[in-house]
């Protein structure tokens, strides 16, 4: 190809020597053009692409010599340039493709995957020799219409792609994608494909999408999106929804769900062999519902049965691909729920078949069925908040309401039972099994604790189990009792375990005290006939009832005189109120050949001591020089008829159950022998006192009052304003870690607030409070 350094005519762009001369570049230019096309340039010199990158140059510069210097005009007439060889440029290139490729039959017609591919890497080389040539163009042209907002100007290698796009690929898109979704299928079927050139063709797609920014650095993806990848996802869907009715059908569901692993593994890798990554996540969202929403229903019937069987492994993976889907592990968590409560409640069940229940078996059977289900939370379904509310929910539900609860006709009977556990652990007897700490023994209280409704409950049953443990010295250990209360604090606050904190600080006060009275004591002038040891109790921490009617034996009267004066002489303005009924001492009977040490309560005691004076009293003798009330002191002599200390000389049928009248001769035996010296007759007292061991139910519900009302005040007075249902949320709220109070019993404290003042009703708005103050 010949140069021609004519230099170029005077005159505007316009003259006729302007465009002679124009039209003699442009025909040297798209000679050389569709040379390069046609691959004819391939060979030559490299002189050739210099000549033919100084007739663009000499094209865009052709006005150059015009206009006398005016830079206006000589800007203006440099755009006019620019646009004309633009657009000869790509008239010419639709015009060359149009020609080579017509509508696309020739392509269609053999291999189309691999023609269209050779066809468009030649293009694309050829293309990039354009811009080598069109550089001058490119930089000078090109760049200031795009920095003065013509986003639609392309350099020569984007406007090459566009026209093929326009006048190539539109008219065999649809044929290539269907033979590149043929191929993808026969992967996906088991057969050999080659991936390199598969994403070759899915990357010619993604070639075609042109950023009007041409300082962007993303993918355009209109091209790939449109003529690829919806279609794409559309058979990736119909693919395996066809796959996996069809295994279901012939195949168990834990089957199905190592083939579901197995096939996203391999739409995962398909992304990263021949996708764009866009693709990723559409592409998954469709293999999800097709392989797991559109089969909930045989995976969640599969799961309860896999819980029973406790399928591990299986569990784990239904719960991965289930995590998969939006919403999906609300009907496992549902499912998990109710299995977790049945298994509680069966557990209790077969329990309470057995007869009476103790707190020990009865905690430990909830205890094992908490373990097991908290560890398939933990590992199978990797501690997820779902399904750990699911177990808490299920395990508040079968602690609180059981077999057990529904014998005993009392949903109250779980926190009286923990109690009576936690005593249990906490007694010098306790016996606690090999391998076992009493520090984890009362952790593991503390996981059940936390499920237990009525909380308050809990707390009125083991204050009074510590009263006792306390008052009679069984009490394992100080720290142990402390532990177990600091625990408690954590759970539920300070308020919770004000009393119980001053019942141990009032123990250690005594150990002092009892010190400074023996001192007190032995500087009197007048000795005490027993020993003494005394505990004094702070008023309202303990949970005893108010001291019963009591005629104090001589025997004893000396000691509390002296105490009693001791006690006034330290502290002024207190009283002392004498506990008789929670009191316990030793007497020796010397009546036989052998001495015995019995251990009895100070009911016992005073009975007892009467016999020093003559050998029988009737019950109603006995109630006249102790005066203690007769139903408790049926109670008493009872006990001490079932030691056989004392006999019943009349035919007595029952120790157990027959009532014993006023007019019963009660003797002292004469024949008593037992194998041990020591004897403890408290235990045979029929349940020590049961008004003392029982929380008054109606002083339960009137302390809840009272605490709804303290709630119901401490909010209004910080909100100043709420709606009923807004109040009666905080109020549930607020108070959920001791009881649930009912709405019903809320409403009545709402109104009787109202009655004192404390709030008011808006005039305007009925469901709305005030606070007054």
């Amino acid at each position: 190809m010949a140069s021609d350094d004519a230099q170029p005519p005077s005159g505007g762009p316009n003259s006729g020597q302007q465009r002679a001369y124009l039209d003699k570049l442009w025909l040297k230019l798209s000679k050389g053009i569709e040379d390069l096309y046609n691959n004819d340039l391939g060979e030559r010199s490299p002189d050739v692409y210099k000549d033919l990158y100084k007739t663009v140059y000499d094209y865009c510069i052709s006005v150059d010599n015009s206009g006398m210097g005016d830079p206006r005009w000589q800007l203006g007439t440099h755009r006019s340039m620019g646009h004309e060889l633009y657009d000869r440029l790509k008239e010419f290139l639709r015009h060359y493709l149009l020609t080579r490729f017509g509508d696309g039959t020739e392509l269609k017609s053999g291999d189309i995957l691999r023609c269209y591919i050779k066809e468009w890497e030649d293009y694309k080389r050829s293309s990039v020799g354009l811009s080598q040539i069109f550089l001058y163009f490119n930089l000078r042209w090109v760049e200031r219409q795009r920095h003065e907002g013509r986003k639609n100007v392309y350099d020569a290698y984007q406007l090459a792609v566009l026209c093929w796009r326009d006048c190539v690929f539109r008219t065999v898109w649809a044929d290539l994608t269907t033979a590149l979704l043929k191929l993808i299928e026969v992967e996906r079927n088991g057969g050999s494909i080659d991936g390199e050139f598969v994403r070759q063709v899915v990357f010619s797609y993604v070639e075609l999408g042109l950023n009007e920014d041409a300082s962007s650095n993303v993918d355009n993806l209109t091209e790939y999106g449109a003529a690829f990848e919806s279609s794409f996802l559309l058979d990736t869907y119909r693919f395996y929804k066809n796959e996996s009715e069809s295994f279901l059908n012939c195949n168990p569901v834990t089957d199905y769900m190592k083939k579901v692993e197995q096939r996203l593994a391999e739409e995962e890798q398909r992304v990263g062999r021949y996708l764009h990554d866009t693709t990723s996540k559409p592409l998954a969202s469709h293999c999800h519902r097709a392989l797991i929403h559109d089969h909930r229903k045989r995976l969640l019937a599969e799961f309860e049965k896999l819980l029973y069987e406790n399928k591990a492994e299986d569990l784990k993976r239904m719960f991965r691909l289930v995590t998969l889907v939006e919403g999906g592990l609300g009907d496992l968590r549902t499912v998990f729920e109710e299995y977790v409560r049945e298994k509680g409640l069966s557990a209790v069940k077969n329990l309470a078949k057995e007869g009476s229940v103790d707190p020990k078996s009865y905690f430990s059977v909830m205890l094992e069925v908490n373990c097991k289900c908290k560890k398939q939370v933990t590992e199978t379904f990797n501690n997820n908040s779902a399904f750990a509310d699911a177990l808490e929910k299920a395990c508040v539900s079968f602690v609180n309401s059981n077999a057990v609860t529904d014998l005993s006709n009392s949903p109250r009977k779980s926190p009286e039972l923990l109690a009576r556990y936690c005593d249990s652990l906490l007694v010098k007897t306790a016996k606690i099994p090999e391998g076992s700490d009493l520090e984890d023994l009362l952790g593991q209280v503390m996981v059940l604790f936390k499920y237990i409704k009525d909380k308050d409950v809990f707390q009125k049953f083991y204050a009074k189990l510590l009263a006792r443990r306390l008052v009679d010295h069984t009490s394992a250990s100080d720290d142990a009792e402390a532990s177990m209360i600091t625990r408690l604090n954590v759970a539920c606050g300070p308020d919770y375990v004000r009393a119980l904190q001053r019942m141990l600080q009032d123990i250690k006060v005594n150990k002092g005290l009892n010190e400074e009275f023996n001192e007190f004591v032995l500087s009197s002038e007048e000795a005490l006939s027993v020993d003494f040891n005394i505990l004094v109790l702070t008023s309202g921490s303990w949970p005893f009832h108010e001291p019963m009617s009591f005629q104090l034996p001589e025997e004893l009267e000396n000691a509390v005189h002296t105490f009693t004066v001791f006690y006034y002489g330290r502290h002024t303005g207190r009283k002392l109120q004498w506990l008789y009924n929670q009191s316990c001492g030793e007497v020796v009977m010397n009546t036989f050949a052998e001495p015995y040490t019995l251990e009895v309560s100070t009911y016992q005691m005073a009975v007892l001591l009467l016999y020093n004076l003559v050998d029988s009293f009737t019950v109603q003798q006995l109630q006249e020089e102790t005066g203690i009330d007769m139903d408790t002191l049926k109670g008493v002599v009872r006990s001490l008829l079932r030691s056989e200390i004392l006999v019943c000389l009349e035919d007595w049928p029952s120790k157990e159950t027959e009532d014993l009248k006023p007019d019963t001769l009660v003797t002292l035996s004469q024949d008593y022998s037992n194998k041990k010296v020591r004897v403890d007759l408290k235990g045979l007292l029929e349940n020590k006192d049961e008004a003392e061991q029982m929380p008054d139910q109606e002083k339960i519900e009137d302390e809840r009052r009272f605490s709804i009302q303290a709630a119901i005040v401490r909010i209004m007075k910080a909100k100043k304003e709420l709606k009923h249902e807004d109040l009666l949320a905080e109020v549930t709220n607020k108070l959920s870690g001791l009881f649930t109070p009912s709405d019903k019993v809320v409403k009545e404290c709402i109104d009787g607030l109202i009655d004192r003042e404390y709030l008011k009703k808006d005039d305007d708005r009925p469901d709305t409070y005030t606070y007054v103050g």
